[in-house]
């Protein structure tokens, strides 16, 4: 019984694989195929979902694109762009055709171009207002120069609108009609010639001239207004103004006016204001001056004076200084000025100058010496007479000017040196 039981199991056991295919294998394959059908069912539902959302989507563009007649759809835009620029405030506006245009399959687009001058306050209205309108289209390039001195911005931009083959064929851009009766500051409902083409379900913004209203209640050719929205102004209308629709982007329906406006704090056309600037007085770099160098070759050395302290400080090639805020260390001497390496960067500092008013050398462009006028007859950064300028206390070398008698004798060039007449004098000084 033991050996059959076991011959029984090693058979069922090698046979499993056929037993299990016989039995269940088709049950598998069944579930595979369920599984492939319902993977091509969801992927089938969202190509479907995607088709509806570009449905509607062209659906839309169509319904914000421009008449599908390319010279009636420039001249509907050019004049809508005109209104929109004298609304703003711009001046010595001007829009303009463009010649190039772009046409792909199923649709076109045409250009303007927009020049004129206005203030940065006025440009933020201009594109604010562009952006938010749904109407299909888009600044295309932009560009802002500044006066020389002051006055407004001058503007040349260009817009770009599309329209589709198989668009409407429209008269107007936007709908529009006229007032049937005065609309005063203080009333909040106007009833207008024709409602045609307006939404027929509130809410809704209209333009009336220039004032921007939002409709909250439509009762036949009556509507209920929420008047002066987006800033503007509310004013007294009469009859027959003109009332245009006003169709928002849902995209930039939160985004008000206002809000862009405050961006005026950080544009880069606005003059700063006045930054005061506290000097103080008894800044060592501040009344530190080079006050003489000589770039012999056996003598390269320059002399940095503090006024305040009256002390004279000697510095060479590899000299570490620190004064104040400012450390560096000396690496040129010239006739005409020295260089510190601060970190990374070299700073030249020039005859008669003190430590702040150094600047970066690469910035000079070949250098910004100052000018000693001629020097006739003196070896070039030297002095005459072999004698040093740093000999004696105080004795430095000045820029020119004071009388020729406090001048060294030995020489006739340029690179003089006074001594001066005690501790307590400054260079330079009678």
């Amino acid at each position: 019984m033991l050996l059959l039981f076991l011959v029984g199991a090693v058979l069922v056991w090698g046979g499993r694989g056929p037993v299990y295919r016989a039995f269940f294998g088709r049950l598998d394959d069944r579930k595979e195929q369920l599984a492939r059908v319902t993977d091509a069912e969801e992927s089938l539902t969202a190509k479907q979902l995607d088709l509806l959302r570009t449905m509607k989507t062209m659906g839309e563009w169509r319904d914000r694109s421009l008449p599908n007649e390319p010279l009636e759809a420039l001249r509907l835009y050019q004049q809508w762009v005109t209104d929109l620029g004298q609304t703003s405030g711009i001046s010595q506006l001007h829009v303009t055709p463009e010649q190039r245009q772009a046409t792909g399959p199923g649709w076109k687009s045409i250009s303007v171009k927009i020049t004129g001058q206005a203030t940065f306050e006025q440009l933020t209205t201009f594109l604010h207002e562009f952006q938010r309108i749904a109407i299909l289209h888009r600044i295309a390039s932009l560009k802002v120069e500044s006066p020389k001195t002051v006055g407004p911005l001058k503007l040349t931009m260009v817009a770009e609108g599309l329209l589709f083959d198989d668009g409407s064929q429209k008269t107007r851009l936007l709908a529009r009609t006229t007032l049937a009766e005065r609309l005063s500051r203080s009333f909040d409902t106007v009833k207008v010639a024709s409602t045609e083409d307006f939404p027929k379900d509130p809410p809704f913004g209209v333009r009336i001239e220039k004032e921007l209203v939002l409709v909250t209640k439509v009762d036949g050719d009556k509507w209920t207004l929420k008047r002066a929205i987006e800033g503007t102004t509310k004013e007294s209308h009469a009859p027959k103004a003109e009332v245009e629709a006003y169709p928002i982007r849902d995209e930039r329906k939160d985004i008000k006016l206002e809000d862009v406006r405050k961006a005026l704090v950080a544009n880069p056309f606005i003059k700063p204001g006045i930054v005061t600037q506290i000097i103080d007085p008894n800044d060592p770099a501040l009344q530190t001056k080079l006050m003489a160098s000589v770039a012999e070759n056996d003598d390269q050395s320059a002399c940095l004076y503090n006024a305040q302290t009256k002390t004279q400080t000697v510095v060479r090639k590899g000299t570490e200084i620190s004064v104040g805020d400012i450390t560096g260390t000396v690496v040129t001497i010239e006739p005409k000025y020295i260089q510190i390496k601060r970190g990374n960067d070299v700073y030249q500092l020039n005859i008669g100058k003190d430590l702040r008013s150094m600047v970066r050398a690469d910035a000079l462009g070949g250098g910004d010496f100052m000018d000693f006028g001629d020097m006739p007859d003196g070896p070039p950064g030297g002095f005459r007479g072999g004698r040093s300028p740093f000999g004696g206390a105080g004795a430095v070398r000045a820029p020119e000017g004071g009388d020729r008698e406090a001048r060294d004798g030995n020489g006739g060039g340029g690179f003089r040196f006074r001594r001066s007449r005690g501790p307590d004098s400054m260079p330079g000084e009678e």
